[in-house]
């Protein structure tokens, strides 16, 4: 998997949701872009995801269940890069 630093303030709003394993979720529309912070074990960036796509996510019943079935099983067509937070000062 690949790895990239970002600075904190770089990454898009975050809106947090009630899942098991998911603390929040955000996208960037411009790079078509899905953050996702899993409990513990941090930041991960989801390539190629429309705006729909992660509205869809957003509303979904379980945030967790819908990104398995809708994007993860699809790793091709979504890269996942792990983020390193930079915070500053």
């Amino acid at each position: 998997m690949l790895k990239e630093e970002m600075k904190e303030k770089d990454i898009p709003v975050m809106t947090e949701v009630k899942s098991s394993n998911i603390e929040k979720i955000g996208h960037d529309s411009e790079g078509k872009n899905l953050y996702i912070f899993f409990k513990g074990s941090g930041l991960y960036r989801y390539g190629n995801v429309t705006l729909e796509e992660f509205e869809l996510l957003k509303k979904s019943e379980s945030v967790g269940k819908a990104f398995h079935s809708t994007i993860r099983i699809f790793g091709a067509k979504y890269p996942c890069v792990s983020i390193t937070i930079i915070k500053e000062s």
